[in-house]
């Protein structure tokens, strides 16, 4: 928390565009990380300096409302367990076919199974 003219301003829950991973270094993290998969996703994961993400859904996956659909979903499960990892790192999620069924709570657990398998997952924040 943040103390703004005598009120408590609250931590920001948005994911700030500081953190948002494209272009080149989206790409480098497609060659050089570690990927793992499951059902309705592949995660690409490189340790950094810093922790960026990006997301990549094909037009395959449907129209312009369905893959914008599935970006918010995945930006969101990556929001909400980023406090989940154990050290910074750079990640991207790559949307497969079925991912226009995911919702946000599948798309959580499916990340933080990920995670653990990378061993990237901080277990005491993990348990609470």
């Amino acid at each position: 928390m943040t103390f703004v003219r005598g009120h408590v301003e609250k931590e920001s829950s948005s994911f700030p565009r500081k953190e948002h991973l494209g272009g080149t270094d989206l790409l480098k993290v497609m060659v050089r990380g570690e990927k793992h998969t499951c059902s309705t996703f592949h995660v690409y994961m490189m340790p950094a300096e810093e922790f960026r993400a990006g997301v990549c859904v094909s037009r395959k996956l449907g129209g312009s409302v369905v893959r914008n659909k599935i970006k918010r979903i995945l930006r969101e499960a990556v929001r909400l367990n980023k406090r989940f990892l154990s050290r910074p790192c750079h990640l991207v999620l790559v949307a497969r076919e079925g991912a226009e069924s995911l919702s946000v709570d599948k798309a959580k657990g499916f990340l933080l199974g990920m995670y653990g398998d990378a061993n990237m997952a901080d277990g005491s924040k993990a348990s609470k």
